[in-house]
Parts: structure tokens; sequence; C-alpha cells
């Protein structure tokens, strides 16, 4: 069995009232929705902390922003037929997220 990336869409769990530009990646305007896409090799690390229906903390100016995650995917294609198209928007979580998930910026909900 071939090892496949995973994708991810989390969306936003509520209305934030702070500055969301210092995100790393695109929420839709629609229903502020993100697109992340995580390699092969780190899928399983970070598949214990990004459950479907759970809600995730991104670290943002030392404070938690909350994201629910809205389903997890083996293509870009399911994704894209449950969610819509997100383009050009995915988002390769980096190294640096994957080595510290779970620390920082990606945590369990506060």
């Amino acid at each position: 069995i071939p090892h496949k990336e995973a994708y991810l869409v989390v969306q936003l769990a509520e209305a934030s009232t702070q500055d969301l530009s210092g995100l790393p990646f695109k929420l839709s305007a629609k229903n502020n929705l993100a697109a992340l896409r995580v390699s092969a090799e780190s899928k399983n690390k970070v598949l214990k902390l990004f459950q479907t229906g759970k809600t995730v903390g991104y670290s943002l100016n030392g404070k938690p922003t909350p994201f629910r995650v809205a389903g997890i995917f083996a293509s870009e294609e399911e994704a894209t037929s449950a969610f819509g198209d997100f383009g050009n928007n995915w988002y390769e979580m980096s190294p640096y997220e994957i080595m510290n998930i779970g620390n920082g910026p990606w945590i369990k909900a506060p």
C-alpha cells in the first residue's frame, strides 16, 4: 500500500476578535475553512492531534485560535468534493509545525 499524504480541512471554531492576518494559511471568505496538506511521512504524528470533529488550537501572538477539524481526506479531490475547491490555497504544514505538533503552533484545544 503506497503511503499517501493527508489532506485536512479545518474551520475557525468561533468568531475571533484577534487579527488573523498572521496565520500562515488562508481562510476561505465564505465559511472560514483552511486546507492543510501533510506529507505521508508526517501523517501519523499529525493525525494524533487532528481528528475529525475535534478542536485544535493554533497559537498566534501567544493566543490559541481554535479550529474545528472538519474533515481528513486521502486526496485533494475528496476534500474538494466535500468542501468545494480550495484552488492553490492548500497549505503545506511545515517541518517545524510537524516537529512541534501539540506544543505549538498547533496545540490541543485550550
